[in-house]
């Protein structure tokens, strides 16, 4: 076993699970670690936050390039179908295959800073948009005039979509 594996076994065991609380956390926090470097690019690349990015990524995939949803959703930022080609149409972006974690950041990276803009910043929103769909979201807000971003999604949001926002913004430092 060579210095740095060793290292990277003794991290996980004993430095990671203090610090995360359980070994499953400890895993995700490592999976998610080994792609520090392209999700603070990709982050810079648009002009991102990346603890907005790296937040993402934990919550979609737990850092696991090749996880694929029941929805279809596929890679770290767990990119469907439908996101991948209004990507495509809509940043110019080449085709590429959703497993491959750096193609998969660029498109989401890319996906959530225009969610954001779309959404003028606000990540509450930009978050729910992530996870179901944009085309709700500013339905239902303009449905909805005057809540809050935190009100809208306790009265329209799903359980799941309430979840998934809080665990990011939680995750994100929000």
């Amino acid at each position: 076993m060579g210095p740095a594996l060793l290292l990277t076994v003794l991290l996980v065991v004993f430095a990671l699970p203090k610090a995360c609380g359980t070994g499953r956390d400890a895993v995700r926090a490592y999976r998610v670690a080994q792609w520090e470097d392209p999700i603070r690019q990709y982050a810079e690349l648009h002009g991102l936050d990346p603890r907005l990015v790296r937040a993402v990524v934990l919550a979609e995939s737990s850092g696991n390039p090749h996880a694929h949803s029941p929805a279809d959703a596929k890679g770290l930022m767990q990119i469907t179908p439908i996101t991948h080609q209004d990507a495509l149409q809509r940043f110019g972006l080449a085709d590429g295959d959703l497993f491959d974690p750096l193609y998969n950041l660029k498109v989401g990276t890319a996906y959530l800073a225009y969610l954001l803009e779309r959404f003028d910043q606000d990540r509450t929103l930009t978050l729910a948009a992530y996870h179901m769909g944009p085309t709700r979201v500013s339905k239902r807000s303009r449905e909805n005039p005057g809540l809050s971003s935190a009100e809208f999604i306790e009265q329209h949001a799903g359980p799941k979509t309430r979840a998934y926002v809080r665990r990011v913004l939680d995750e994100a430092g929000d």
